[in-house]
């Protein structure tokens, strides 16, 4: 059985972790027409050396036939999740990042979404519920150390449309602060909007009752 637990960052709490995953689609499921493996591996990090490089912060996914979510561990997959038919995933490897602001308006994060993409950046733009109301984060890059996602934030600040976005930009770690296990998803989802309400990033996660 998976355990509701709200999982809280910190500003500025900065460690390192590894993540792996792998999406699982129902047998026989068809892409395009053409089947394919009832299981699908996505390269978030790919390196060959001397030949190719690719870094993307997170991929979004969807199946009509629904899509079952879990983590591989020494080979043996461990599901923890499914979303329904029609509904996307978003999939992301924790690690650092440069969080480059928040703002209540959408049209000014879009707006330093798109002059970061523009600049050769990776940036995401993400939705985050302050007691009762959206505001919305942008977010650059995956980096392997906080050494390397301090030199992309000084990069950054050097931005203009950035600087001017937000209230100034961090360096955000894959380390996250987590409660208590609740008995059901209502209850972790209190005490996350409890946490949210005060300026603090929570997020719902699961984890498995054997670990």
């Amino acid at each position: 059985m998976n355990r509701p637990i709200a999982r809280i960052l910190p500003k500025g709490l900065l460690a390192a972790a590894v993540l792996g995953g792998c999406l699982y689609l129902p047998p026989k499921a068809e892409a395009d027409g053409i089947e394919v493996m009832d299981t699908i591996r996505v390269g978030l990090f790919i390196t060959v050396p001397n030949k190719y490089t690719l870094s993307i912060p997170a991929a979004t996914f969807s199946s009509d036939g629904g899509i079952a979510i879990g983590v591989s561990q020494g080979g043996t997959a461990k599901p923890l999740a499914f979303a329904v038919g029609g509904a996307t995933a978003r999939v992301a490897v924790e690690n650092y990042s440069v969080l480059l602001g928040e703002n209540s308006s959408f049209a000014a994060a879009l707006a330093v979404f798109k002059a970061v993409q523009t600049a050769g950046g990776n940036a995401v733009l993400e939705a985050v519920d302050r007691g009762g109301g959206t505001s919305y984060q942008v977010s650059e890059g995956s980096y392997s150390s906080a050494a390397a996602a301090g030199t992309a934030l000084a990069k950054w600040n050097a931005n203009a449309t950035v600087k001017a976005f937000g209230g100034g930009a961090s360096v955000r770690g894959p380390l996250h602060l987590e409660t208590a296990a609740y008995a059901s998803e209502q209850e972790a989802r209190l005490a996350m909007a409890s946490f949210s309400a005060s300026g603090t990033d929570t997020f719902l996660a699961l984890r498995p009752s054997d670990s």
